[in-house]
């Protein structure tokens, strides 16, 4: 069975001190968690389901215990990694799922299902309750309203509410998943508090029937037949009035009908200020009419920065912010990925890093600044290089490996080769070179980042081949940050963008370790300060991907694209370039 090292200890002689890092770093988890995660009993079309462990939200997302999954009328398989799920739908289609470990055992977050088995969610008095999206609602209990409500408008019942709706107290909210996949109910308090005792959550599911719709695998859409790639029925009532205030007037911005049934934004957008802070800094702050939890996320071609507000409608007649600074020309607002979500992007003019800070009662600020360590030479650097994996456990080798045409590919040979390469294109230009491992031997996982703090170096590469359950099924390169760094995000995506450029693999882009490993993130990355990532240039079970990794001329390419992102980094150059030569690959090639 073929794991990687990340996700296990590499020899038995390090074995205690694996498990005592394990310890320390569950330890970590829970006590980050502790108060954040309330139990909750969950009800499927009004019966309730008997569980091993409870389900439990954190008052974003509803995470399910896998056992509960049979409830849904699917089945399931974890994968080698035990980082996701094959979960087979009752259609017959099948969708991979990442897992989430909010506690300790391995979780399902039930957005990542909703859309493909059309259900509709709903949380109140400590229960998840689930129906299909033809079966009725239950009926809602009547609710006095609080000192915030009385202050805007008095609560009207579904059943009572007119076509035209004042300014609304409740929330509906589709969540992106090709982001951290959040279910939204209200306007939240900060982080961490309970969610209201009645509040509802809207998914988009256009799907009419149970288990119809799309599925996403990682982030990549999987097509089904006759449907659209993240798509969602969106009309609008071009009869409605167009007055201040009306859902028509927010139609700019947002759809105000998903199908039949009204999108009611829960926050007004008010305005965008921005306030530059010399050269070197900048803040922006986007003034709402209550508190909101924004996502971000950096695009491709050109590289700019996307905020998605939930939940929301642009009250404000601007739509365009004119900016002179040095990190951007310029602001816009549009549509985000979903009904409902208000997108701002910002138009960079060089590699910035960016930290959101919590939520205000008047909106939410974004911090722009310079990256850790730029504006220097290649020469006055310090790099660590991580050549993934080595050594073998037992008669297996450590990592992932195929064997293809009668000969064994290993993930441990061709993350050598490559960062081999990388170490003389570094020393070319007068960079000290650290190197975790020069030949085929096993390297604790807690060292590799040791060796980048002991010697205050600069920044710290790790060097990897991905692997998936199904051959052939994911392909690209990712590039891993640890948690919420900045300087290590903006190092990932510079990378990444030079490796997409031209290696003709797709763009998984940058994305949080949190991603896989929900509260410890991976254990290479643990270097503090320093800027950090690890890459998954390619999938050694794709034959394509494989057919290019192998290929020592496609290596060198990959080493001159990782240097490339360097320089860029430490010269604070968004990542834009003319794709440079593509190695071509021969049907006789893909084995």
């Amino acid at each position: 069975m073929r794991r990687c090292a990340i996700c296990r200890p590499a020899t038995p002689a390090n074995a205690a001190l694996i498990t005592l890092t394990a310890l320390a770093l569950s330890l970590t988890t829970l006590s980050a968690l502790a108060g954040t995660l309330d139990p909750i009993r969950l009800r499927v079309s009004g019966k309730e389901v008997a569980l091993k462990s409870p389900p439990v939200t954190d008052g974003h997302e509803i995470y399910l215990p896998l056992d509960a999954l049979s409830a849904f009328g699917v089945t399931y398989a974890v994968t080698r990694r035990e980082e996701t799920a094959i979960v087979a739908l009752p259609n017959g289609l099948k969708t991979e799922v990442a897992l989430a470990r909010p506690g300790r055992l391995p979780m399902l977050p039930l957005s990542a299902i909703a859309k493909p088995l059309g259900i509709v969610v709903r949380m109140r008095e400590g229960w998840c309750e689930v129906r299909r999206a033809g079966e009725p609602e239950p009926a809602e209990r009547v609710v006095l309203p609080t000192k915030t409500d009385q202050a805007r408008q008095p609560r009207i019942l579904p059943e009572k509410r007119p076509q035209t709706v004042p300014t609304p107290t409740n929330v509906q909210s589709a969540a992106s998943p090709d982001e951290n996949p959040i279910v939204t109910a209200g306007p939240r308090a900060a982080t961490g508090s309970k969610p209201p005792a009645e509040s509802k959550i809207h998914l988009d599911l256009p799907a009419p029937k149970f288990g119809a719709g799309s599925g996403h695998s990682d982030g990549q859409a999987v097509q089904q037949p006759g449907g659209v790639e993240n798509g969602s029925n969106q009309t609008q009532n071009p009869g409605a009035p167009a007055g201040p205030g009306t859902l028509a007037s927010r139609a700019a911005v947002n759809p105000s009908v998903i199908g039949a049934r009204p999108v009611i934004p829960g926050v007004q957008i008010e305005d965008v200020e921005f306030t530059a802070a010399g050269d070197n800094a900048a803040h922006i702050h986007f003034k709402t009419s209550s508190r909101v939890t924004p996502t971000t996320k950096l695009l491709s071609e050109p590289s700019r920065l996307a905020i998605d507000v939930p939940n929301s409608a642009l009250e404000t007649g601007k739509r365009d912010w004119e900016v002179a600074h040095p990190f951007l020309s310029g602001i816009h607002a549009t549509e985000g990925d979903r009904p409902g979500i208000t997108r701002f992007v910002l138009d960079l003019s060089r590699l910035v890093t960016y930290r959101v800070l919590p939520s205000e009662a008047d909106g939410f600020t974004i911090n722009l600044g310079l990256p850790r360590g730029i504006n220097r030479a290649i020469s006055e650097l310090t790099v660590v290089v991580d050549p993934g994996h080595g050594g073998n456990e037992g008669k297996n080798p450590v990592g992932c490996s195929v064997v293809t045409g009668g000969q064994c590919i290993q993930e441990k040979n061709l993350t050598l080769s490559i960062a081999k390469r990388l170490q003389k294109l570094l020393e070319q230009e007068g960079a000290t070179v650290l190197m975790t491992r020069t030949s085929d031997i096993s390297v604790p996982l807690p060292d590799r980042p040791a060796l980048a703090i002991h010697n205050s170096a600069d920044m710290f590469v790790s060097i990897h081949i991905d692997d998936c359950p199904r051959p052939n099924t994911a392909s690209g390169t990712t590039a891993y940050y640890s948690k919420d760094d900045p300087n290590g995000r903006a190092l990932a995506h510079s990378i990444v963008e030079n490796i997409v450029a031209v290696s003709g693999l797709p763009n998984r882009r940058a994305r949080s370790d949190r991603e896989r490993f929900a509260g410890t993130g991976m254990a290479v990355l643990h270097t503090g300060a320093i800027p950090s990532t690890l890459v998954e240039i390619g999938y050694i079970n794709n034959a394509r991907d494989r057919a290019k990794l192998v290929n020592p001329d496609f290596q060198e390419t990959i080493a001159q694209a990782m240097f490339d992102g360097i320089r860029d980094y430490v010269n604070g150059a968004l990542p834009e370039r003319v794709a440079g030569p593509v190695v071509p690959v021969t049907s006789a090639q893909m084995h």
